[in-house]
């Protein structure tokens, strides 16, 4: 394509964008003005533009300006479809491979925890991306993997949103049960419920780590006790562990780096919208 049939204003704006990403501390308006060869009212325009929609973050005294979140989000946007895209090809591959189980991938989001890819036995081979409302904090066993696998800050708030005597005294009894199960998930690599030679239904969670260590979201499966010996609960259990695995092994680190990063330099407000949307209504009562 001809240089002269671009538009410059846009070919600037990138310009500006590839010269901060470069640079250590960010640029003040003068670099930014010198290095393309305008005035700088133009060059605050072009700067002013990208503050706005948030791609340029501006720092006061002295001013200078460094990439801004929506940056990161865009790169953490497409790591996350890559990470529902091989959750989706595992599941699948679980799902195949036990055909009478469900199979899950569920994410935090918010407080809450959600369905976000699924196959079930009533369709076999097919992935859905359900809009399920949040499962049930206490007794589903990806809720549960959850607890056990994120960070303490993280477990903390998600039991302030999800008040223990209401949701999960009638299950486990006391906090202390609660954090004993866990601790043993933990040194297991995975969630087991429920426990119990009594049990009728094999249910199950294990975590997605993405590479820097931190937890991505998880896989779950559940089937009939009879189906599970039948396919030997240790093999079906190792089956999904290594499902986990398949799926964080892939994920690119930039699913967290980004958000490490606006951090780090301030950015803008995440309001969250979609959150809300995805968390609202009824807790699923489903088996995993």
């Amino acid at each position: 394509m001809p240089s002269d049939s671009l538009v410059q204003s846009v070919l600037r704006s990138l310009d500006i964008l590839e010269m901060v990403a470069r640079s250590e501390s960010g640029l003040t308006l003068q670099d930014i003005a010198s290095a393309l060869d305008v005035a700088s009212p133009t060059a605050h325009n072009l700067a002013r533009t990208l503050v706005a929609r948030g791609y340029l973050q501006k720092t006061p005294r002295p001013v200078r300006y460094r990439l801004g979140a929506a940056c990161f989000d865009l790169v953490q946007a497409q790591a996350h479809r890559d990470l529902l895209r091989r959750a989706g090809e595992q599941v699948g591959a679980l799902g195949r491979l036990f055909p009478q189980a469900s199979v899950i991938f569920a994410e935090a989001i918010g407080a809450e925890v959600v369905v976000v890819v699924r196959t079930a036995p009533d369709r076999t081979g097919v992935i859905q991306h359900p809009h399920h409302p949040p499962l049930l904090p206490y007794s589903a066993a990806v809720s549960l993997a959850y607890q056990a696998f994120c960070t303490p800050g993280e477990r903390e708030a998600f039991r302030a949103h999800h008040a223990f005597e209401e949701s999960g005294a009638h299950y486990w009894g006391t906090p202390q049960a609660l954090d004993a199960f866990l601790a043993e998930a933990r040194r297991l690599g995975y969630v087991h419920l429920p426990v119990g030679a009594a049990a009728e239904t094999l249910r199950a969670g294990a975590p997605v780590f993405s590479p820097p260590g931190v937890l991505a979201g998880m896989i779950g499966l559940s089937m009939s006790a009879t189906e599970a010996a039948a396919a030997e609960a240790d093999e079906v259990l190792r089956e999904l562990t290594a499902a986990a695995a398949r799926v964080g092994s892939g994920v690119a680190s930039t699913l967290t780096q980004g958000a490490q990063q606006h951090a780090d330099g301030g950015g803008s407000e995440d309001t969250g919208e979609d959150a809300g949307r995805r968390s609202r209504g009824r807790r699923l009562d489903g088996p995993l």
